[in-house]
């Protein structure tokens, strides 16, 4: 009976859900790392005086509703990337307290709730991989994913990559519907819009012609291959200085995922000396998130300045592959 009340026609998926999840996985665990850590640093301060403590919770909770305020009252993609990271920071500073309200006396240090924050991540990240992956994509949401596209012309530029995505898209849809085959009259027929842009574009043009450059000369794939290789061998020194200390569940936990990011690393190089360099990206992308996800948690139990040092370092790395792929992604368009 309840599935008559509902129209699955209106349930049509966001093309860039997968990278906005992704996003609101790594700034939640991000800033569970960084919580714990300032707490460790500064002593565990008190906010509210003798009378009162105001959880960070709440803060969790005003973030998360900025996040939902922002979506809802503002159209453009950049609010979207907010939204995402405000609810990310908003949900790791909610879900750190975790502990405080699975047990009796309010333990915020129950060691439990570190693993069943973990279980949690997972659970997001197998719905985000399910989102970035979509299967059995209909017409209609590559129709409306096309509209998208058309409505940040109105905003911004109409580049030649974004005309040619915008066509696929449409080219996929009902083209038999009058809306969608006037949109892609309009679309194909329309000449490229190149608007004044302000200084953050100007740089970001810049940053894409200098790339497509710089990967045309052998010095990228060295630089790549030292750039992670080295991140990944800083992380398995971590883990066995730490195994060596210690043998318990999170020091082999930390070898194993180290070993496994490390793996990919290696992978990863080895389809780009063969040139295969979108292939490669996404495998490094995995292995970044395999440390941001595991790593950055298991090394946490054993070392919390370290764990938030090797966190920054995974965060750079995960800016530097998703630039690297967003170029590489454009180039292959514009081709």
């Amino acid at each position: 009976m309840v599935m008559n009340f509902i129209n699955f026609d209106y349930l049509v998926r966001n093309f860039e859900a997968g990278e906005l999840l992704e996003k609101f996985l790594v700034s939640a665990v991000s800033s569970i790392l960084i919580i714990r850590v300032f707490l460790a640093l500064t002593d565990y301060p008190m906010i509210g005086g003798e009378n009162f403590h105001i959880s960070h919770m709440l803060f969790g909770g005003l973030l998360m509703t900025l996040a939902l305020f922002s979506l809802l009252i503002f159209l453009n993609s950049k609010i979207k990337s907010l939204g995402a990271i405000l609810g990310g920071v908003g949900f790791g500073t909610f879900i750190d307290e975790l502990g405080k309200f699975i047990t009796l006396d309010n333990d915020y240090f129950f060691k439990p709730t570190i693993a069943l924050i973990y279980v949690i991540f997972i659970l997001i990240y197998f719905l985000y991989r399910i989102f970035n992956y979509p299967t059995k994509v209909s017409k209609k949401e590559y129709a409306v994913n096309a509209f998208e596209l058309l409505r940040e012309v109105v905003l911004n530029d109409f580049e030649l990559h974004e005309k040619n995505k915008a066509l696929e898209f449409l080219n996929k849809s009902d083209k038999k519907d009058p809306i969608t085959k006037s949109f892609f009259n309009i679309v194909n027929n329309s000449k490229y819009i190149i608007k004044d842009k302000n200084i953050i574009f100007q740089i970001r043009d810049k940053i894409t012609y200098y790339y497509s450059k710089f990967i045309k000369l052998k010095l990228f794939v060295v630089f790549i291959v030292c750039f992670f290789s080295f991140i990944s061998a800083f992380q398995i020194f971590s883990a066995i200085s730490n195994i060596m200390k210690a043998q318990s569940f999170f020091t082999y936990g930390l070898l194993i995922s180290s070993f496994s990011s490390l793996f990919l690393v290696f992978l990863a190089n080895y389809f780009l000396v063969k040139k295969k360099r979108l292939f490669s990206y996404k495998l490094l992308k995995f292995s970044v998130l395999i440390s941001i996800f595991l790593t950055q948690f298991f090394l946490f139990f054993q070392e919390q300045l370290s764990a938030f040092a090797q966190m920054l370092m995974s965060l750079v790395a995960l800016s530097v592959i998703h630039n690297l792929i967003l170029q590489e992604q454009i180039i292959k368009i514009k081709a």
